[in-house]
């Protein structure tokens, strides 16, 4: 008995699968086509079976004449009845030929020695018919017998092929009868239950087929059950384990049938299963791969987009969603020419893709959500249908917008350094230069082209060569150097002074490999330098001479420099006032007044008293005041203020104004006294200083009888230098003048007449 169908499971059928199984297996081929050891032994034979055949009739003649001669030949009407035995046993043991030998045998053995004339071949008519109806029945029973016994030749050979298919598929196979007991487990079986087939052989299937859900662990219902109850073929649920007999877990995959007789009537079941152990790693692992290439696509640095024939973007990563920082419902469904910034790119790469044309970094500016463009390169092709149908295109999108900037800077760079006034150049670890500005022609004489390739050496002197040795041991360390003032040859032979400062090139991955040279033409700046230091060398000179004491202070009112003078006018050595503040060398009573108007300058820039000729006291050393009278000045270096104070000590000078003062009283008071005995004489008498007659003598007195007599005013003769000559007569003017000349030279005074 074969099942009637074999259901079919995930894309193909059980019968298709033993068919499978069986093929992949080239010896199961031979041994199920191999004939039953009997039936070829026989058919090997062949003289066998027909030496057979003459037995068997060879018996039946001798058993027909005992018969005749016990019972006598008269009463004998039947002749041929042990000959249908011969002929029986000749065809079912050997088959047809020694059948029909039989017959012909048995035919001519009756008519020979049974029907009369004993020893010759009988015609009359009833051994005729006799003769005629025992071949007719016997070449029947041949026939009926070589028929049933090839029917059933080729039953036993079909149940052998099946259970020799059964034993040698790729499949479990267990059939069962009608009432659910194992009649026949193949080796697979064996192996994934745990049972053998002698074992399992009437057991109840559900003793030896034990199946749970794998996840739940409850006991499945036994596919057998299920399809004798329905009376048709069944799968098993997912998720199901078999528990072998030695208590191991095997996922499995299952499918039953019942096996039908010829009637139709279901006399059993077979359930064909496999072990899904390497199908469920495979289909994990696969699965694995397909979550890792997920994320790998969404994960990815790059950016990644789908866009239909229609432009309408199908689908985006989160890198592209994060470049241009649009959530996905912002981006996703949009038509991709509303992220690009020029609309005549986005024409040109669908009109390409269109036409089948892949792209290749192809330039483009998207424009992100913040309103900011961002530079781009496209790789994209186009998936396209079995019947050549746009799907949707598969683009690549690599943020450029850094690399973008980084030339745009380091075009901006060489611009810069192109145009630099100082000049820049870069050369290697070994001196060799490899670029050379405008700048550096001008300095050093020698054009790019004479230098390129060149050891940095030409422009070093002779004399300086261990300074390079130097300067490229500290770039190859990483460490720079600043600001070296050194000494370059130009191409002409002439020096000039440079200030240099080297810093190391690195390469992306940080190691150094060169030097980048910026040289500074100080040959002014030197020679500045050097006059402001001898003009600084004279100022401190002129300082140390200096009568006068020359102070500096910053806002703080810190001392920062005086001079000798400082030291005598002040009494304390240097020492004890650099660093000290200013108050230090004034009276109590003026230090807060000092600082509050220090303070209030240094922040609102206001003056409150003159900063020319201040009369101030100083304090000395022993305690004493001095007279000062002071001058300031203020400069302003790197936003701090610094004041510098020049005080001279008038103690003498106000002892001499005192004594001065003094002495002009006394004079006033003679010329008061002078003034009230002019009053009294009848005249005009003037007192001048200078030269009678010069230009820029000055009248210091006029009596007031001067209007009384010549009619001027006393503010006119004293306003007007040597008036007194301008009003005498012209006759007599040239001798008044000469006369007072010589009286003021002789100093002896005298009496000149002359006319007003």
């Amino acid at each position: 008995m074969i099942p009637a169908r074999v259901p079919a499971r995930r894309g193909f059928n059980r019968q298709d699968r033993v068919k499978r199984s069986a093929m992949s297996r080239p010896e199961n081929t031979t041994a199920r086509h191999q004939e039953h050891p009997a039936v070829t032994s026989a058919r090997g034979a062949a003289w066998s079976r027909y030496a057979l055949a003459l037995a068997a009739v060879a018996a039946a003649t001798l058993l027909t004449y005992a018969l005749y001669v016990a019972v006598g030949a008269g009463s004998v009407r039947v002749v041929f009845v042990f000959h249908f035995a011969a002929v029986f046993v000749s065809v079912q043991r050997g088959g047809l030929g020694p059948g029909l030998l039989a017959i012909s045998l048995s035919a001519v053995s009756g008519n020979f020695r049974f029907f009369p004339p004993y020893g010759l071949p009988s015609l009359d008519l009833a051994s005729g018919v006799q003769t005629l109806l025992f071949v007719s029945v016997a070449l029947l029973l041949v026939y009926l017998t070589e028929q049933g016994r090839r029917s059933e030749e080729a039953a036993r050979r079909s149940e052998e092929s099946l259970a020799t298919t059964l034993k040698s598929i790729g499949d479990a196979v267990i059939t069962t009868d009608n009432e659910g007991r194992v009649a026949f487990m193949n080796a697979v079986a064996e192996k994934l239950t745990g049972w053998t087939d002698e074992e399992a052989r009437g057991r109840d299937i559900s003793e030896v087929f034990r199946i749970v859900n794998e996840r739940t662990r409850a006991v499945v219902e036994s596919p057998v059950a299920k399809v004798l109850r329905e009376g048709g073929a069944v799968d098993l649920a997912n998720h199901t384990v078999l528990l072998a007999k030695d208590g191991r877990e095997i996922p499995i995959d299952d499918s039953g049938a019942p096996i039908r007789d010829a009637g139709g009537r279901a006399v059993g079941v077979v359930l064909v299963f496999h072990d899904i152990t390497e199908r469920r790693k495979s289909e994990a692992a696969l699965q694995r791969r397909e979550r890792d290439l997920t994320d790998f696509i969404e994960n990815a640095t790059v950016g990644l987009h789908w866009v239909g024939a229609d432009g309408t973007i199908l689908w985006a990563n989160r890198a592209e969603l994060e470049m241009l920082g649009y959530d996905a419902e912002e981006y996703i469904g949009h038509n991709i020419v509303e992220f690009h910034a020029d609309r005549p790119v986005i024409d040109d790469i669908l009109k390409r893709l269109t036409h089948k044309e892949a792209l290749h970094e192809y330039d483009a500016r998207l424009r992100a959500k913040d309103g900011s463009v961002r530079y781009v390169q496209i790789n994209s092709n186009v998936m396209w249908g079995d019947e050549g149908e746009f799907i949707h295109t598969r683009c690549f999108t690599r943020d450029i917008t850094e690399r973008r900037q980084a030339e745009e800077a380091r075009l901006r760079l060489a611009a810069i350094v192109d145009s630099s006034d100082d000049a820049i150049l870069s050369k290697t670890l070994d001196g060799t230069i490899t670029s050379w500005n405008a700048a550096a022609q001008r300095l050093y004489g020698y054009s790019a082209e004479e230098v390129l390739g060149k050891s940095i050496s030409v422009i070093i002197p002779p004399e300086l060569k261990d300074e390079m040795v130097m300067i490229l041991e500290r770039i190859s360390n990483g460490l720079k150097v600043e600001y070296l003032e050194t000494v370059r040859v130009r191409k002409d032979g002439g020096r000039v002074d440079v200030s240099v400062t080297v810093s190391p090139v690195k390469s992306m991955e940080g190691q150094v490999i060169g030097a980048s040279t910026i040289a500074h033409d100080i040959t002014e700046r030197k020679r500045v330098r050097e006059a402001l230091r001898e003009s600084e060398e004279r100022l401190l000179a002129i300082a140390e001479t200096a009568s006068d004491a020359i102070i500096t202070i910053d806002e703080e009112s810190r001392i920062l420099f005086t001079n000798s003078a400082a030291e005598k006018i002040f009494g304390h050595p240097r020492a004890e006032m650099d660093g000290q503040k200013l108050t230090m060398l004034m009276p109590d009573y003026l230090r807060h007044v000092h600082e509050a108007a220090l303070g209030r300058y240094v922040e609102t820039g206001r003056r409150h008293i003159s900063w020319e000729s201040v009369s101030v006291p100083g304090l000395h050393k022993d305690g004493r005041e001095i007279p000062l009278e002071v001058s300031f000045a203020e400069f302003v270096r790197n936003g701090r203020h610094f004041f510098t104070g020049v005080a001279r000590d008038v103690t003498e000078r106000t002892r001499a104004e005192g004594e001065r003062e003094q002495l002009a009283a006394q004079i006033e008071g003679e010329r008061q006294r002078l003034r009230d005995i002019v009053s009294n004489v009848p005249g005009v008498v003037w007192e001048t200083w200078g030269m009678p007659d010069a230009a820029n003598q000055r009248m210091d007195f006029v009596s007031d009888h001067v209007e009384e007599m010549l009619g001027y005013t006393v503010e006119e003769w004293l306003s007007t230098p040597n008036f007194w000559l301008s009003i005498v007569h012209p006759e007599d003017r040239e001798h008044a003048a000469r006369e007072a000349r010589r009286k003021f030279e002789s100093g002896l005074g005298g009496t000149s007449s002359f006319r007003w």
